[in-house]
């Protein structure tokens, strides 16, 4: 029997729980062997919203016998918000990867040169992709010539969690820059690993959960760990991203 959810009109990072207590058990099992994400009716969609739905996409998909679809509105049908929505899905390269094509929405489709393309990305690979494909995508995006290494240096600690800590080694990566928005950049980096809070309540104790994450950003706090990352990863994740040196 198929399961049919309904996607959040604005999708953000925020709404992301919601669908996912639709679709999994508590376990992480999926709830249905066909799984249907309704887009019908998304007016708004944030990057952070595009990563986790794609990730999650991508990992029901992974499992044996398990149909992952996609139900959007037809060409002309949905409301303008909804098109837009998905206009900015497709510039994303999320329908090529699911549908098989990139021209749906708009038959002239072209990547903005403001979007990092989505994909799907393992710990093994992620040296090379943040500087020969991130660096760059954020060299000519901002128009700097700069080694951005905080932000590499931030990209390198969160894939170390991920083999840290996830049963699958791979992320979602995916990055939007807002030159009209004061210069907002969002990079976004999505996996289904067991969470900071449960990590740390394995070994620290049944605290809430805001506890156990300040807890982590500790120095030298670890779980279990590799040994040359154990313990460094958040603060690091945290000086390289607030330093006033991150863009150099």
């Amino acid at each position: 029997m198929s399961l049919s959810v309904k996607i959040p009109s604005s999708l953000t990072r925020y709404k992301i729980p919601i669908v996912v207590n639709e679709i999994l058990t508590p376990d992480l099992e999926p709830k249905s062997d066909k799984i249907i994400f309704d887009l019908t009716e998304v007016s708004w969609i944030d990057p952070s919203g595009v990563a986790a739905l794609y990730n999650i996409g991508k990992w029901i998909d992974g499992f044996d016998n398990i149909e992952v679809t996609f139900r959007i509105a037809e060409k002309g049908a949905g409301s303008f918000k909804n098109k837009m929505a998905m206009e900015y899905l497709e510039d994303c390269g999320f329908f090529e990867e699911f549908f098989g094509a990139s021209d749906i929405y708009k038959e002239n489709h072209a990547c903005r040169d403001t979007t990092l393309p989505i994909r799907t990305l393992g710990v093994e690979q992620s040296f090379s992709w943040r500087y020969n494909v991130l660096k760059r995508w954020l060299q000519a995006s901002t128009g700097r010539d700069l080694e951005f290494s905080g932000i590499q240096i931030g990209v390198e600690e969160i894939f170390n969690n991920i083999g840290d800590h996830s049963n699958r080694n791979i992320g979602c990566v995916f990055g939007q820059y807002f030159p009209n928005n004061n210069d907002r950049l969002v990079i976004t980096i999505s996996d289904f690993g067991l969470g900071i809070p449960t990590v740390m309540r394995r070994k620290y104790g049944d605290l809430e959960d805001h506890e156990l994450v300040l807890q982590a950003l500790k120095e030298g706090v670890s779980t279990e760990s590799t040994p040359g990352n154990r313990g460094a990863g958040l603060p690091n994740i945290m000086r390289s991203l607030t330093s006033n040196k991150m863009l150099a």
